[in-house]
């Protein structure tokens, strides 16, 4: 019996590559490779048809494929099932992709797997490109109305605070800017952790109280010229006008140190003098706090006879500090926000006449 020229070719041995790789064509081109049979699965209902489908495009995939050299094996058909390509549009069309768009979805399914791949990876580059040019596009920070707006309501229940020791500075500043990174203000989140927007909050937070210092300063210029005289009541809604800090005695004790020094230094350093003279009460004071009310109550007495008691509408004038001013007091007086232990060096420096040098000098007041 004579055999057939392709099984005498095959159970002969091959020589080489070549030759190997021609025998795996012409048998591919006389028996297609069933993947089913090959991993053991047995077919489907319905797998009869869509092999039947397989088979009829796999002459035009493997000239495709051959003639396109990216080594795939010849054969293997790349024509995705129907029923997962409809799958995937349903899909696309509950994520409310544009028609244009699910056609491409539909034709990236009918690609070879490395097409797929690289078109997956370009799109995800061109992604990352598009996020860079939005970051780019965003922007710079810049402090809001309503930020400065805040700003000047807690620079001011900063300044008359009963615990601060120091009017005037970069501790003084620094000190005010712990606050503001503490309570609810609009800072944006992570604002601060890039160093010029850090830079432009704490130019806003030295404007807010240089602003509020001028502000005190001109109620004070009002109050030395005022016929008949201002008592310390009328002043002191001057100090606190469109802010949300409250009258009360320790906040009149404050305004009545204040009109007493600018009595006598009524110029440009004013501020570095009451510095001295609010150090020199705290010292004689040696950290008792009730001496150090009795003697605040001393200068509020004796404003008063002074100029006048005034009188509080509705109701006699409070012996406690509004919520709003004890909430700075408070974190002023907690160990982080301690600016009587931030500025001890300063203070006793201004018991001897140097306390302006240490608080930023004779430098422009507000």
């Amino acid at each position: 019996m004579s055999s057939s020229p392709a099984l005498s070719r095959s159970s002969s041995p091959v020589q080489d590559t070549d030759e190997f790789m021609a025998c795996m064509a012409e048998a591919m081109q006389s028996s297609p490779v069933r993947l089913q049979g090959i991993l053991g699965k047995r077919p489907a209902e319905g797998d009869e048809e869509r092999d039947e489908l397989d088979e009829e495009g796999d002459t035009d995939s493997r000239n495709t494929m051959n003639s396109s050299g990216n080594g795939v094996v010849p054969g293997l058909s790349f024509r995705p099932n129907p029923n997962d390509v409809n799958t995937v549009r349903q899909f696309a069309s509950r994520k409310r992709l544009k028609p244009e768009q699910i056609t491409e979805v539909e034709v990236f399914l009918q690609e070879p797997p490395l097409v797929r791949e690289g078109k997956m990876f370009a799109t995800l580059l061109a992604t990352f490109n598009k996020a860079d040019e939005i970051v780019l596009s965003t922007p710079p920070f810049q402090v809001s109305a309503e930020l400065k707006k805040n700003m000047d309501h807690y620079a001011t229940a900063f300044l008359l605070s009963t615990h601060i020791s120091t009017y005037k500075g970069a501790s003084n500043k620094a000190s005010f800017m712990k606050i503001l990174n503490t309570v609810p203000i609009d800072i944006p989140a992570k604002i601060l952790a890039a160093p010029a927007n850090r830079t432009k909050m704490e130019t806003a937070a030295g404007n807010a109280l240089t602003q509020a210092r001028g502000a005190f300063k001109k109620a004070l210029v009002a109050s030395a010229k005022a016929s008949p005289q201002m008592d310390i009541i009328t002043l002191a809604r001057e100090f606190i006008k469109n802010t949300k800090c409250e009258i009360s005695v320790p906040l009149c004790c404050r305004i009545a140190l204040m009109r007493k020094v600018f009595q006598s230094h009524p110029g440009n350093k004013f501020w570095d003098k009451l510095n001295m003279e609010l150090s020199k009460i705290k010292k004689l004071a040696k950290g008792d706090a009730r001496a150090l009310v009795r003697a605040f109550q001393f200068l509020y007495e004796e404003d008063k006879r002074t100029y006048g008691s005034g009188t509080v509408e509705s109701s006699p004038i409070k012996d406690t500090v509004d919520a709003f001013q004890q909430q700075v007091d408070d974190l002023i007086r907690t160990g982080e926000l301690d600016l009587a232990t931030t500025n001890a060096s300063s203070s006793s420096s201004g018991a001897t006449g140097s306390v302006g040098g240490a608080n930023g000098g004779g430098g422009m007041d507000g």
